[in-house]
């Protein structure tokens, strides 16, 4: 059983830490965290993901950090499936699995931005990994609403590129519901002066016909979902409490 987390309910940082072992790096990141979110780090559920390690000792990591309140909800309601795993993912994962499947000769960074009905995500990959992530809600129905999407991607430039200290991807691709993908797509092309590319992603792996006219009708995107399915991320993104890993690891 595979949950996407909705970007909005976790923090994920890019750090570097002076460790390469999984146990140290575990160690770490969860005592990193409460830098981050101020609760106490007993309160808080931690995940990360390497992204590069260094000859003196240092990994880079993607550390996600979310309250244990919010992962404990999802479980009331998911409990009653009695499934024997249980996978919950941040969903800038999925979408980072997603693109890394449609575009595997991806050689350079890649802006992704899933559309979805009432938010946008947006995740800089590069080589199958994450290198930033952030969301922020979009009203179609009010006026102006293409001002602020323009001023979000923006915005999102500027703070990875002061963030990160690298070059802003030079490549936008857009994922959601392909009429709203290319839609995006078109008012980007004018405003942003960068390749962009309305991706369908349904057709690109291999859904039937029929799921994928139902799946249009509706303007939720669901890439993350998908690429969460497609390929499995490391068991240290999954962000389930310790004490119920080890519940489900017995009754496997």
């Amino acid at each position: 059983l595979i949950m996407s987390l909705p970007r909005s309910s976790a923090t994920i940082r890019r750090i570097k830490i002076p460790a390469q072992e999984p146990q140290e790096i575990k160690k770490i990141v969860s005592l990193q965290a409460p830098r981050y979110l101020p609760y106490p780090a007993n309160e808080l559920i931690t995940g990360y993901q390497v992204i590069s390690c260094d000859k003196e000792g240092y990994a880079e990591v993607n550390l996600v950090i979310v309250h244990k309140d919010v992962i404990e909800r999802y479980l009331k309601i998911l409990q009653e499936l009695n499934a024997k795993e249980v996978i919950i993912n941040l969903s800038s994962f999925g979408i980072c699995n997603l693109y890394g499947h449609i575009k595997q000769d991806a050689a350079s960074a890649a802006m992704v931005v899933d559309i979805d009905s009432e938010s946008i995500e947006l995740a800089v990959v590069s080589h199958k990994k994450l290198l930033f992530s952030r969301y922020f809600k979009l009203d179609r129905k009010k006026s102006g609403w293409e001002t602020q999407f323009i001023e979000e991607i923006r915005k999102t430039m500027d703070v990875y590129t002061k963030e990160q200290r690298e070059e802003p991807p030079r490549k936008i691709i857009i994922l959601g519901k392909p009429e709203l993908a290319d839609e995006f797509a078109h008012l980007l092309d004018k405003e942003a002066g960068l390749s962009v590319e309305a991706v369908p992603y349904y057709e690109k792996i291999g859904l039937e016909i029929n799921l994928v006219n139902k799946l249009s009708d509706s303007d939720i995107s669901f890439a993350s979902l998908f690429g969460l399915a497609i390929e499995k991320t490391e068991d240290s993104l999954n962000l389930l409490p310790q004490d119920t890993k080890d519940k489900l690891s017995s009754l496997s």
